[in-house]
């Protein structure tokens, strides 16, 4: 059985009406987020190494922004962006579900986004987590979903690809924040498969 199979089969999904409450995985523990999380939202934002691929200082300087936005979603929709910890409670990071921004050639369109401290890499927290969410989405949620990844971020492509996305050069686009590094405006857009296609 491939490993995607077993944190799929293993993947327990707790929730009352349309509000999921948790994911649990094999390793992990995914929650909505908080107000007292922000503090581990800021952490991450600030490492450095996480935020050179998503604007730099500004990313945690809109985190009490993004937080509110998390919250809001989890409470309208019922899925959205988990907080995510390890079984001992130690905070991780993020994975989920989010409408694309306005302004964005991708909008209107749902996109999957994935964010760890940069001392948990290579451990496979975002695979797991994110098939642990995709197995578990409502069946309410958006099923066309995008990831859009700048195009040095080559960890974050392979991901995706692992996640059963496709790259789709011709939704590919620069980013409009001209405030960004240049060499990361450049994003590749990549489309979630359909089930026939990723079993073929």
């Amino acid at each position: 059985m491939s490993r995607s199979g077993r944190v799929q089969r293993t993947a327990k999904v707790l929730c009352i009406a349309r509000q999921v409450l948790t994911i649990a995985s094999s390793r992990l523990a995914l929650r909505p987020w908080q107000v007292p999380d922000l503090d581990d939202l800021l952490a991450l934002n600030r490492d450095p190494r996480v935020s050179r691929w998503l604007g730099g200082s500004s990313l945690a300087d809109a985190s009490e922004t993004a937080l509110v936005r998390y919250r809001t979603q989890f409470q309208s929709n019922g899925y959205g962006v988990f907080h995510i910890s390890d079984r001992a409670g130690h905070f991780l990071g993020l994975a989920g579900v989010q409408p694309v921004r306005q302004g964005l050639p991708t909008f209107p369109g749902t996109e999957v986004v994935w964010r760890f401290r940069s001392d948990c890499w290579g451990r496979g927290y975002a695979f797991e987590a994110m098939t642990a969410i995709l197995a578990g989405m409502p069946s309410h949620a958006p099923k066309d979903l995008i990831a859009a990844i700048s195009r040095p971020n080559l960890r974050s492509a392979k991901l995706a690809e692992r996640l059963g996305f496709c790259h789709h050069p011709e939704d590919d686009y620069l980013y409009p924040d001209d405030g960004i590094d240049a060499v990361l405006r450049p994003h590749r857009v990549f489309r979630l498969r359909s089930n026939s296609q990723r079993a073929a």
